[in-house]
């Protein structure tokens, strides 16, 4: 059977959920000999039915759902570090400097979903919790910093024996590294002339 005639047989069993604000229909099938749930979910009496899987039948409605908001904030920063941060596109062919280039990546993502959190509140009752943006702003910046100066530390630590200079050039003159510093340096400038 399909997703949408397994629906249309439990449609009946339609219940409503508050919390998450869905409608949904629980049902328990076998696929391949294996007991799976589907949870057929949609917002409001128009909205459009979307299907959850899951392989723990002990799970209810609300511990599922969360799991997948959890997930699904996963496959985005995936999605969203590849194509706007070229995760895993490095050319290198050390295993260290892939280590390097997917760690920048990341700390590059964090410092983006974090500023977006900070300049574009979620919620009107996120905005009156944080009042002292300013102050936040500032301690953020000074942890960026202490992070930015802790990282240097560890690159001058792993590098002790090579020519500083030399690194700081080689890192200039690769295209992925310098575009890297110039978006977090250009973020740091914003950010900076919106609080003038």
């Amino acid at each position: 059977m399909t997703y949408k005639e397994i629906r249309r047989l439990n449609r009946k069993n339609i219940k409503r959920n508050k919390r998450y604000n869905l409608n949904y229909i629980r049902v328990v099938v076998a696929r391949k000999g294996q007991p799976i749930v589907l949870y057929f979910t949609k917002k409001g009496k128009r909205g459009n039915w979307k299907t959850i899987l899951s392989t723990n039948l002990s799970l209810n409605f609300n511990k599922t759902v969360e799991i997948y908001q959890l997930r699904w904030s996963i496959e985005v920063f995936f999605k969203e570090s590849k194509q706007l941060l070229n995760l895993g596109k490095s050319q290198s062919n050390d295993f260290d400097a892939q280590i390097a280039d997917t760690t920048i990546t990341m700390v590059q993502y964090i410092f983006l979903a974090l500023q977006k959190r900070v300049e574009k509140y979620e919620s009107i009752e996120e905005l009156s919790k944080n009042t002292k943006t300013e102050v936040l702003e500032v301690k953020l910046h000074d942890r960026l910093i202490l992070l930015l100066i802790a990282i240097l530390e560890l690159i001058q630590d792993l590098f002790e024996d090579a020519d500083s200079d030399g690194l700081f050039v080689k890192i200039i003159n690769d295209e992925l590294a310098f575009e890297k510093i110039k978006l977090l340096i250009s973020l740091n400038q914003n950010k900076l002339e919106k609080a003038a």
